[in-house]
């Protein structure tokens, strides 16, 4: 299906775009996080006509349960839907109109779209026909993770970057229970689970050391990404020599080694 705009079409103001730029909007749902593994399950496209084109696609594949609950699309609400298939060379045919490339989260959007069009029809979508610009990453860099921006957007307070903030304990508690008013699906569950959400697994404070799979690895230096084992009991007492070890990591590396020469 497609529609006209009624708003204000920003794609044809006189703001960031020159008169060779030609952009294109492409918002889309999918199976999962994967591109080269999952499919689309809807697609939008508006181009620089102003007129948007969206599709719900059956992708001949399961979506996903957290998948769901970020765009709300169901497996039932696929049966009756059109294969990519059908859309494909009308998707085509309107990128192959544009020369700007605008998604959020773009390098996945691009990828899983490539990959559609190859599996489908052959299609080679080349990054080199496009400019990327991506409204996530612009977001990240006009709010960079800072105290000073979390009280602009939590609390309404706007430091100038020359102005000096009286941070303090009780301004961190107020974000927090701005946070928790805001976004209370984050505080469903227990405090174990926020901490697995929004930091993940707590390995051991330091540079040298991190999780992965539940086994601790070197996160740098010549064995980086190895699972630690006996074999690297030397190189452990080296970095124990180190001065700008962590403590938690000193720790680590005097019980690792004790317990195995125990």
């Amino acid at each position: 299906m497609s529609k006209k705009l009624n708003t204000l079409n920003p794609i044809t103001e006189k703001t960031l775009w020159n008169d060779k730029d030609k952009p294109i909007f492409i918002s889309l749902a999918s199976t999962g996080i994967e591109p080269q593994k999952d499919r689309i399950c809807k697609l939008s496209l508006l181009g620089s006509n102003g007129q948007e084109k969206s599709f719900l696609i059956n992708p001949n594949k399961e979506i996903q349960e957290y998948a769901t609950r970020v765009h709300g699309i169901k497996n039932s609400d696929l049966k009756d839907a059109m294969p990519f298939e059908n859309i494909a060379e009308e998707v085509i045919k309107e990128l192959e109109a544009h020369n700007v490339f605008v998604a959020y989260n773009f390098s996945f959007t691009f990828q899983i779209l490539q990959n559609e069009l190859y599996r489908t029809c052959g299609y080679q979508l080349l990054e080199e026909n496009f400019t990327f610009i991506d409204p996530y990453l612009i977001f990240k860099k006009a709010f960079p993770y800072t105290l000073k921006n979390a009280a602009k957007l939590f609390l309404g307070k706007d430091y100038k970057d020359d102005e000096y903030m009286e941070f303090s304990a009780v301004k961190l508690q107020e974000i927090l229970a701005a946070q928790i008013q805001q976004f209370p699906q984050f505080f469903e569950g227990d405090l174990r689970e926020l901490e697995h959400q929004t930091i993940g697994q707590i390995g051991i404070p330091g540079k040298w050391f991190n999780l992965k799979d539940d086994n601790f690895c070197f996160a740098q230096g010549k064995f980086k990404g190895k699972k630690i084992n006996e074999n690297h009991l030397e190189y452990l007492s080296w970095i124990a020599s180190l001065e700008d070890i962590s403590v938690s990591e000193r720790k680590f590396i005097d019980e690792y080694c004790g317990s195995i020469k125990a």
